[in-house]
């Protein structure tokens, strides 16, 4: 995020934005797309109540995270990603860095399941509030569920974009802004 982008992430309520989110309460279904370990998701649960989905590819975060959250009946830790379809990946595991991206750290093979599927399998119909924070891969994601309709599935999304070398440039992201 370059100072400009800060600054108006400050002025429109920065943190206070990314986790006060009106009309979420214990019936509502929120996913929680590149996890880490797991704070988001814990936060939104105790001050909401509602039932998460946490997706996290990357094995020693999703492990902490499942081990941080055990106690959290209404979240479900799920040790795969979201993309626009099933796959096996190459991920640089680089700390909250992580990225199939940034080639930067160690490899690890990880899952990726087409969100699609994985809301049919799940059947799940609407997501009241979803975070996004998947490392460049929302490009991907976001396209997708936008060009089948499946982003209508969704009332509000959270998302922090990323910019590498080879993906995100700032025309693909107000396109995908206009979009949604």
């Amino acid at each position: 995020m370059n100072q400009a982008e800060k600054k108006k992430w400050k002025e429109a309520g920065g943190l206070k934005l990314y986790y006060t989110h009106e009309g979420i309460g214990i019936d509502s279904i929120v996913f929680d797309i590149g996890s880490y370990y797991g704070s988001w998701a814990k936060t939104i649960a105790d001050k909401y109540g509602a039932h998460i989905y946490g997706f996290e590819p990357v094995q020693e975060f999703y492990r902490r995270a499942r081990r941080g959250l055990k106690n959290y009946s209404k979240i479900t830790m799920l040790p795969f990603g979201l993309g626009s379809h099933t796959r096996k990946e190459t991920m640089f595991v680089s700390r909250d860095s992580s990225s199939l991206f940034f080639k930067k750290g160690k490899q690890e093979t990880v899952r990726i399941i087409s969100i699609e599927d994985f809301m049919s399998q799940f059947k799940i119909a609407f997501v009241d509030l979803a975070c996004i924070n998947i490392q460049g891969g929302e490009y991907e994601l976001l396209n997708f569920m936008c060009s089948t309709g499946l982003v209508l599935k969704f009332n509000r999304i959270l998302l922090q974009f990323h910019e590498y070398e080879n993906i995100g440039s700032f025309a693909e992201r107000e396109e995908i802004r206009k979009k949604l």
